[in-house]
């Protein structure tokens, strides 16, 4: 396993939050001990992007930034791997321009060889949360998607294919509907901001402030603003149906009931 960024400040800050992290999940049962040191012991610092990504099998890109900017990225880091590397790009966060266009697609469009390419979405905190949705495009290779839930599965981690890409993940739209409802709720002077995560409950609440903030006023207007900010962002992708007619109803009917006797028979 090899960590790199181009800013060798953040490339030095999270290789050293990278081992308490790991060995706090081993403290907390949630990653074998010895799975952690191992990895720990073969972690090595990337000194380029070459010497980073040219003998690795998964290249996993969790840069920030724009749009345009992780595709120039995507970009580099294709003509130094390998070609039967698989690239995988983490989706949450990513700043792209409207587009009826999968995040995907978008991402692999200066790509040379985009079936080797999908995008990832992990709910935070990502080393709590295991389900990670992989969303390939129409041109990746489905022998890489399969390569990829091996290799989540073998993190103990639970990934979910998403059937067609979309602009953003199924996760964000989940959680921008609970907000808006959250939202709506508050705003019409039905439920206390308070009482919305009892509403819900620790699994479904919108949390609406991070807990190491609440001490700070002005730390915690600032995180709300910038939380909301950042979820109405997905508010237009959302479904605006008012109800469902028969049909839509039966064909929702069949896919859930034909699901349920896929896993039955699993």
């Amino acid at each position: 396993m090899a960590l790199y960024d181009a800013d060798s400040a953040l490339l030095h800050d999270a290789a050293a939050a990278l081992a308490p992290r790991a060995q706090a999940l081993a403290a907390a049962g949630v990653a074998e001990p010895e799975f952690v040191a191992n990895g720990l012991h073969g972690l090595r610092i990337g000194r380029s992007l070459l010497h980073t990504v040219t003998d690795a099998d998964w290249i996993i890109d969790a840069s920030g930034g724009d749009g345009a900017a992780r595709v120039r990225f995507l970009e580099q880091v294709e003509q130094v791997a390998r070609r039967a590397a698989v690239t995988t790009s983490a989706a949450g966060g990513l700043e792209l321009p409207p587009s009826h266009r999968g995040i995907t697609t978008e991402l692999a469009a200066r790509l040379r060889h985009p079936d080797r390419f999908l995008t990832l979405h992990a709910a935070a905190p990502v080393e709590r949360v295991p389900i990670i949705e992989l969303m390939p495009g129409p041109l990746t290779d489905p022998r890489c998607v399969e390569d990829v839930q091996h290799w989540i599965r073998a993190l103990r981690r639970a990934p979910i294919v998403l059937e067609r890409e979309t602009p953003v993940s199924a996760a964000e739209r989940i959680v921008a509907a609970v907000w808006r409802e959250c939202t709506a709720l508050v705003l019409e002077g039905i439920v206390a901001p308070g009482d919305v995560e009892r509403l819900l409950g620790a699994v479904l609440a919108p949390a609406w402030l991070p807990h190491d903030v609440a001490a700070d006023e002005g730390r915690m207007r600032s995180a709300f603003a910038a939380r909301l900010q950042s979820i109405q962002a997905t508010w237009p992708a959302l479904s605006t149906a008012a109800g469902l007619d028969a049909e839509t109803v039966a064909r929702v009917v069949r896919r859930v009931v034909a699901a349920d006797s896929e896993q039955r028979a699993d």
